[in-house]
């Protein structure tokens, strides 16, 4: 039966509330299911729950579809830092932003955790951690390792919990940009696009397999520290860090600054103490990608 457009209007307004029961948050989306369907997508582990049209459950954010964009009502939680300039004009814009104001949510509520910026991926019970640096690749490298039998912790924050300073998966879906570059590969190419999430003419999530990210709030040791450097020929080749160069990279990286600084320090000493910590130079994915499994394989059996 076809809609009357009346009925097609009252569609389009009608609000969708959702539990992400994992940190006790409840979202509400007016006029904008594609949002909130697309924050399905790309959330793992989440325990992503549509509450039915009688819960009394009170949303800590409203997003709602308007003729502009989309308008942000929150008593106490921050909207995305972009919202109040340049709000989202597109469903996918929306989602990103969401995803991102993520973080800050998540730090408010965890207070004593660190947050680095950077990819992860594990390999056996360890985790390579790849700290951000400048367009070097490291989402698409996380996803190409994903590919290769390792589990996508993060491509872009990393939270450090408290107690033994290990890496936390955030579960999100890794984003990329668009368009993919044929010198990634085909085998790379064919893997994500056969895993395609919410995207448009800049950016795509990939919607790893539940074998290949590992679920919100997974926990593993950083047993690598990884700095990315691009070259434009030649294979890859992973170069020692001294641990006090690393150690001012990741001092770098970390955005969580409720830790006192002198705790901070403590804590990503000891993470760098206790990890290897290497330069990659590489000029294409699968050399990388290679390499970087080796040398965690070798360091797993003890050889150096």
């Amino acid at each position: 039966m076809r809609m009357t457009g009346a009925a097609l209007r009252r569609a389009d307004n009608q609000s969708v509330r959702i539990a992400l029961d994992a940190l006790g948050w409840t979202l509400a989306f007016t006029g904008c299911q594609d949002v909130a369907d697309g924050l399905e997508t790309i959330l793992n582990g989440w325990k992503f729950r549509r509450l039915p049209p009688s819960s009394n459950a009170r949303p800590c954010a409203h997003v709602t579809k308007i003729s502009a964009g989309y308008r942000w009502r929150s008593a106490h939680f921050s909207k995305p830092s972009l919202w109040d300039k340049h709000p989202p004009t597109s469903a996918m814009s929306a989602i990103n932003d969401i995803h991102d104001v993520f973080f800050d949510w998540f730090l408010k509520k965890r207070r004593n955790y660190l947050c680095l910026h950077g990819a992860a991926v594990r390999f056996g019970h360890g985790l390579i951690c790849f700290p951000s640096t400048h367009h070097a690749g490291k989402s698409t490298l996380g996803v190409k390792l994903a590919s290769m039998g390792g589990m996508l912790y993060c491509d872009d924050v990393l939270p450090i919990e408290p107690r033994h300073d290990h890496g936390m998966a955030m579960g999100i879906a890794p984003l990329l940009r668009k368009p993919l570059s044929p010198g990634l590969g085909s085998p790379f190419i064919r893997f994500v696009s056969k895993r395609l999430g919410p995207s448009d003419r800049r950016w795509l999530y990939v919607k790893l397999k539940k074998t290949e990210i590992a679920p919100f709030a997974e926990l593993a040791p950083i047993k690598m520290l990884v700095l990315l450097q691009r070259k434009k020929r030649g294979g890859a080749k992973l170069r020692l860090v001294p641990k006090n160069e690393m150690l001012k990279e990741i001092l770098l990286q970390n955005f969580a600054h409720q830790v006192p600084p002198v705790a901070t320090l403590d804590r990503l000493m000891r993470i760098t103490k206790r990890a290897d910590c290497y330069r990659l130079h590489y000029s294409r994915l699968t050399d990388a990608a290679r390499t970087i499994k080796a040398a965690f394989r070798k360091r797993s059996f003890g050889a150096r």
